[in-house]
Order: structure tokens, then C-alpha cells, then sequence
């Protein structure tokens, strides 16, 4: 076959056969293709999904109403127990209200059913950790985008 290298002369855009050689040499040098990275909390989640590495886009998809934002919060909540810094942008609802799902999933409680109480253990427990919320509904895509950009610097 004839070589297409030069086929895509785009930043960012890598041949099969340089990515190919990139992960021999990892072979070599490391005996292991395995990524060090993010785990979630579940080991079988793990073993299915490996860890998240930088540069990664994880997409959670499905049906509504099935938990792919309690999914994703107690992720988040997760790394942020491990000192790692982490943003929650949610285009679908304020932050107080992605707080009261984060306070119910570590209260095991529903949200009508939390109180003062729990708000409080929450706090003291929890108050401090690198855990980070945006929203708007008024910004472009593009101002979106930058927002979370600098919120990485």
C-alpha cells in the first residue's frame, strides 16, 4: 500500500501506522499499554471502561430518568475525595440543585427526604472538597467552551 502520511496535513490528525509505531515504543519501554489515570469507584466499571486519562471525552448517553447525572456526580464526588480538583458544568440545572443530588447520594437519602441536619454533616464531612460547579443559560457555546478552559489554568 502506498504511504498516506502526508494524507491530512492537520495538527491533531494521526495515520493508523504512527500511532501504531507510538504504542510499540510505549511496548518497548514500558512492557505495558496500560494508562495509569482515573478510576471510578467500581471495580467492574473499571475492568469494562480502564481508567480516564487526560484528553479524554466520556459520554454518558442514555434513556432519561436512569442516573447518568448521579452516575456522573459520584465520579466527580470520587475524584474529589482523592484531592483531585474537578468541574461540574451542567447546562440542564443550577448548581444548588446538582448540590442537593451530591448531598443525597452521600446522605443515601431522596432529596425530598434530606434536612437541615444532613445539609450540616454534608458540610462538615464534605464542605471542603475541590469540587466545582458552572453553569449558564445564557452563554454561547463558544463562551462555554472558554469558561471551562480557563477554569483548567
Amino acid at each position: 500500500f502506498p504511504s498516506h502520511d502526508k494524507m491530512f496535513d492537520i495538527d491533531d490528525i494521526a495515520p493508523l501506522r504512527r500511532i501504531v509505531d507510538d504504542l510499540e515504543a510505549r511496548l518497548t519501554m514500558n512492557r505495558t499499554l496500560s494508562d495509569s489515570g482515573i478510576l471510578t469507584p467500581w471495580d467492574r466499571l473499571n475492568k469494562i471502561a480502564g481508567p480516564m486519562v487526560p484528553g479524554d471525552l466520556v459520554v454518558l448517553s442514555g434513556n432519561a430518568k436512569i442516573g447518568k447525572t448521579t452516575l456522573a456526580l459520584n465520579i466527580l464526588l470520587n475524584c474529589a475525595q482523592q484531592g483531585l480538583p474537578v468541574l461540574d458544568y451542567c447546562l440542564e440545572m443550577r448548581p444548588e440543585r446538582t448540590v442537593t443530588k451530591v448531598i443525597s447520594c452521600c446522605r443515601m437519602a431522596a432529596a425530598e427526604d434530606l434536612t437541615r441536619d444532613d445539609i450540616i454533616v454534608f458540610r462538615t464531612k464534605w464542605g471542603n472538597l475541590p469540587l466545582y460547579f458552572g453553569y449558564s443559560y445564557n452563554l454561547t457555546p463558544d463562551q462555554v467552551f472558554d469558561t471551562i478552559r480557563e477554569s483548567t489554568k
